[in-house]
Order: structure tokens, then C-alpha cells, then sequence
């Protein structure tokens, strides 16, 4: 099914984790363990997520560059998912092999779900409900499983919900999910030592493990991202109501599929006639009293297929606290397994429905192929999740691949828009000044830079641009000062390193060894900025002309279309 997209260029967050992270690209194991999710890019949030990390260095060290291999290894993963949920549906679950067969394709094909496979660090997703699966089966099976028995596959289940716990923060919901079958199945006195183990596993990761890397237990994110992190719990219930609903949605394939859905592409503050409103209300008491009506019937089956869709969707609904996105495909990812579990059952009862589910597989599998060239590269990407929407955020994406491509009147358009639908959004601001400076537009430029500094977004760039700017005027005080703040904020970036040096020599010539320390440490980060080899050379042409020649060389290899760098190494010679 996913044979299309191993073709696919790197896009969204998995050109910054396989390119910006720095722990993969050098294989510093401890820094995969020992840090938080994004440590690399300034204000990263609360997540940590190690063995999905982990699992992306393995294979960048085998791989490397290779797009086709993650998304290839995703998808083996995602068939893997199918198989385990038809194995666990006709095995533990007492559903018939069509049936089973027809749910397990089902999720396979599903649409909804293509976010997860196609994005490489959608791998913590896919992590999540490989576990959760592995779990239920020697759950379900009473901990023996052919010549095994408890001493080997109730420690193999916890060391499961370890790398569950590590992939992803919404393995919180394995322990509940085990208690609420128990429930159903009325043991819940006999496995008293299992949930008292399930539940101490979890909460010795949360709070001794991860506490200790990660500072804040809930991740708190800007409103461009999340606008119900403003809210209160009484303001934000009927947005997390209309997310239920939309969530709703999705799962029978229907609906626009995007793979942004910030600030203003779902409202946060939605009244209560609301139509997704209603429907999420409705989906609320539908799992309520359907799980306790499973319960006192015994329906085993019934009341893990509502428990999966309703535990795993409850950290991502943005109910109890507010997460780091309002809303996104790949949070069904594992929910849906709950779905296509009741869809078994129900084939089982009235069989003639098989035809209309075999229907749904055509449709949502002709959607996931469609959905898959989405994601060909980043300016096809952007621009079709951009098309049409209210997404500040993707409008925002959209302009900066015009940027990157020299298109800078469309860039700045897209910002402009952006700018309409969020108007504190700072970071399109930032880019829309650049987009301007490139278009010779200084003075408008610099005031939008003001604006954005004025803010103190916790961004380098608007910092290193505006000390650009100021250093072409000479004004190399205010520059040095710009350079030295966007070094503060994030000390990895190269360009402010580059341009403290720089600016420091402009500034007084005689301090070049302050100057050459800036431009060896810009060099460190990013080997291959030229401006840094050839600041390099300047500094060391006077006191030893080897080592500068060899700087020159280095720049003019770097950027050969640069002719001042070939004529300082010709001066040499």
C-alpha cells in the first residue's frame, strides 16, 4: 500500500530530527537518553521519547540519508500493526477469520492513519500500538502462550510497556486499558499483582525517569500551535467536545485530510449547537454507556475495542490538559484499533455487512494513495496543505518554501496571510521582514524586525538578520549586541557565532583574537559555512599564512561562485 511514498523527499518534522539532531547524525547514545525530544531546537516543550529516537539513530547509522529506507521500515511496521490486530481479533477475541481479515485491511488502507506511516518519526505511533497489541495477547491469554508462561511473559509484557512508555507519552493509556478488560472479564481480583505492576512501571518512568530530563510533566505550547492552552477547563470543554467529533469523523474515512490543523483551522471556542460539538457530546455517552453495558454483559470483546478508542484518544483530546497540537491525523493511530475491533464484531453478527466494509477499504485505500503524494516534497506539501485553509501555521510553511525557491513576492504573500489569520504570529513576521529585505525593501524590513525583537521571540534569525542589516551601516555596536542575544538563545547556531566574529572585527580591527575564537566555533557547528572559513582566513593572514591559505581554500571549495574568497587565497600566493 505504501510502495508509492518510498520515493518521497524529506518533509515537516523529519527533515529537522534526521538533519538538525545532531545525536543521530553523531550517535551520541546519551544524548538520545539523557535529553528531551527536540532538545536541539530552542523551546522544544515536554516529550521524551527515546526509543523512537533511538530507533531513527539505528538506522540513520545503517541507512543514512536514504529517505526510502525510513519510510520502507514504517511501512513493514504499520503491516506488522494489521497483522497483530487480525492475529489478536481471531485468536484472543474469538472473531472469525473474515471478519478479522476485513477489520485488519481496513485499518491497513485506513487514510486517517497515513500521516503516522508516512512521517518517519510517526514511528512513535506505530511503537504505541505494536506494544499495545503484543500486551492484549498474553494479557488476554492469561500470561501463557504456548511453552511460556508467566515468569517469562509477564516481565516480557512490562519490558513492552517500557519501550511503549518510551516511544510515546499516550502509553499512559496501557495500564488502564488492561484494567478496563479485566473489568469486563469481572478478574479483576485475581490480576491485582498484574496492575499493581503495570501501574508502578508507569509511574516510576513518569516520575523517576522522565521527571529527571524532562521539567515540565505537561508540554506547553504557543496558542499558534494550541490556542486551549489560554482557556480554562470549563472554556475549553466544548473545543475538546468539537475535537471528539471531528475525531469521529475520521474514523469513517470522511473529511478533507491535512496535515495541519493549527490556529484558525479548527476554532477553539466553538457554542455548543455546534455540529461536531453534538456529535463529540453524543460519541461521549455512546462509550460510556456502551462500555458498561459490555461490562455487565460480560462482552469482553466489545469493551476493549471502546476502552482502546477511548483511553488512547482521552491524552490527546486536550481534556484534562492541553497538549502540544490542538489536533492531528496521526492521534488516531492507535484509537482506530479500538474501531476497526467493534467493525469485526459487527461483521461477525450480520455478515452481509462484510460487502459494505469491503466497499470502505476500496474507498479509504484509493484515499491513502491519493493522501501519499502529499508528501512527494516540500513544495508540493506545503502548497496543498496550505490550498484552501485557515492554518496560519501552513500558510507560514507555504511562504518559506517560496523563500527558499528566490519566489519572494509569493513568500511574502503567504506571510501576509498568515499575518491575517493570527496577527501576533511573530515568527511570519520575522520571515516576512526577511522576505522584504531580499527585496530590497530595508526600511520595512528593519521595522518589522523591531516588532519581532521588541517581543523577544525566543528565535536567533530576526536577531542575526537585523545585525546584518545594522553592520552594513556601519552600526556595529547595535550589531554586536543582536549577534550576541541570538547566540544566548540558542548557542548552536552558527550564524550568530559567525556574526559576532564579524562584527567584532568590523568593529576593532585589533581584536581578531575574539574574532578568530567566534569564527573556529561557527566552524564547529556548521563546517561548512564559507563565510566562517574565509572570516577565518582574515584573522590568521597577518600571523600565519598557511593556515589562512587553507581557510580561503576550504571557503572557495564551499562556495567557488564567491569571487572575494578566491581573490583573498590569490593575495596569498
Amino acid at each position: 500500500m505504501y510502495l508509492v511514498s518510498l520515493g518521497n523527499d524529506w518533509v515537516l518534522d523529519d527533515r529537522r530530527m534526521i538533519f538538525d539532531n545532531p545525536a543521530i547524525r553523531g550517535g551520541d547514545w546519551s544524548a538520545l537518553f539523557g535529553r528531551d525530544y527536540w532538545w536541539f531546537q530552542p523551546g522544544s516543550g515536554a516529550l521524551y521519547r527515546p526509543v523512537t529516537v533511538a530507533s531513527i539513530a539505528l538506522q540513520h547509522a545503517i541507512a543514512g540519508d536514504a529517505p526510502w529506507s525510513y519510510r520502507l521500515v514504517n511501512a513493514l511496521l504499520h503491516g506488522l500493526v494489521a497483522w497483530l490486530l487480525y492475529s489478536l481479533l481471531s485468536g484472543r477475541m474469538g472473531v472469525s477469520r473474515r471478519a478479522a481479515g476485513l477489520a485488519a485491511a481496513l485499518y491497513a488502507v485506513h487514510p486517517a492513519l497515513s500521516e503516522a506511516v508516512l512521517q518517519v518519526v510517526g514511528r512513535a505511533e506505530i511503537f504505541v500500538a505494536l506494544s499495545t497489541l503484543a500486551i492484549l495477547h498474553v494479557h488476554l491469554a492469561g500470561y501463557r502462550v504456548g511453552r511460556f508462561g508467566p515468569r517469562t511473559l509477564v516481565p516480557a509484557a512490562l519490558a513492552l510497556l517500557l519501550v511503549a512508555l518510551g516511544s510515546k507519552e499516550s502509553a499512559v493509556a496501557i495500564p488502564p486499558l488492561l484494567l478496563a478488560v479485566d473489568l469486563s472479564r469481572r478478574r479483576f481480583d485475581r490480576r491485582g499483582a498484574i496492575h499493581v505492576a503495570t501501574f508502578g512501571v508507569m509511574f516510576a518512568f513518569w516520575f523517576g525517569v522522565r521527571a529527571a530530563i524532562v521539567e515540565d510533566v505537561a508540554q506547553v505550547a504557543p496558542a499558534i500551535e494550541n490556542p486551549l492552552h489560554a482557556l480554562t477547563f470549563s472554556e475549553r470543554l466544548p473545543g475538546v467536545l468539537g475535537l471528539l467529533g471531528r475525531y469521529a469523523k475520521l474514523a469513517l474515512c470522511q473529511g478533507h485530510f491535512s496535515a495541519d490543523y493549527s490556529f484558525d483551522a479548527i476554532p477553539a471556542r466553538p457554542p455548543f449547537g455546534d455540529t461536531f460539538v453534538v456529535l463529540g457530546s453524543i460519541l461521549v455517552i455512546l462509550l460510556g454507556v456502551g462500555f458498561a453495558w459490555a461490562c455487565a454483559r460480560r462482552r469482553v470483546a466489545t469493551a476493549t475495542g471502546i476502552a482502546i478508542f477511548a483511553l488512547f484518544l482521552f491524552p490527546v483530546s486536550n481534556l484534562a490538559v492541553p497538549i502540544g497540537s490542538i489536533f492531528a491525523e496521526r492521534f488516531v493511530y492507535v484509537p482506530l484499533m479500538g474501531v476497526v475491533l467493534l467493525v469485526a464484531l459487527v461483521i461477525d453478527r450480520v455478515p452481509f455487512l462484510g460487502a459494505v466494509v469491503a466497499v470502505w477499504i476500496a474507498v479509504g485505500g484509493f484515499a491513502t494513495f491519493v493522501r501519499e503524494s502529499d508528501w512527494r516534497d516540500e513544495t508540493t506539501f506545503y502548497s496543498r496543505t496550505a490550498n484552501e485553509s485557515k492554518s496560519a501555521k501552513a500558510h507560514w510553511h507555504y511562504g518559506l518554501v517560496h523563500q527558499r525557491s528566490g519566489e519572494f513576492t509569493a513568500a511574502e504573500h503567504e506571510y501576509r496571510r498568515a499575518l491575517e489569520i493570527y496577527p501576533d504570529y511573530d515568527l511570519a513576521r520575522a520571515h516576512l521582514a526577511r522576505a522584504l529585505r531580499s527585496q530590497g525593501r530595508r526600511d520595512e524590513a528593519i521595522a518589522l524586525y523591531r516588532q519581532v525583537i521588541d517581543k523577544r521571540l525566543p528565535v536567533p534569525d530576526p536577531y542575526v538578520d537585523l545585525g546584518e542589516m545594522l553592520e552594513d551601516e556601519n552600526r556595529f555596536d547595535e550589531a554586536l549586541a543582536l549577534f550576541r542575544r541570538a547566540r544566548e538563545i540558542d548557542p548552536r547556531y552558527a550564524n550568530a557565532w559567525f556574526g559576532e566574529g564579524k562584527a567584532s572585527l568590523s568593529r576593532q580591527p585589533s581584536d581578531v583574537a575574539h574574532a578568530k575564537e567566534c569564527f573556529e566555533h561557527a566552524i564547529r557547528l556548521d563546517p561548512n559555512l564559507a563565510p566562517a572559513w574565509a572570516g577565518l582566513g582574515d584573522c590568521l593572514a597577518s600571523a600565519d599564512r598557511e593556515a589562512a591559505r587553507r581557510a580561503y581554500t576550504k571557503a572557495v571549495e564551499l562556495a567557488p561562485s564567491e569571487p572575494a574568497y578566491r581573490a583573498r587565497l590569490d593575495a596569498l600566493r
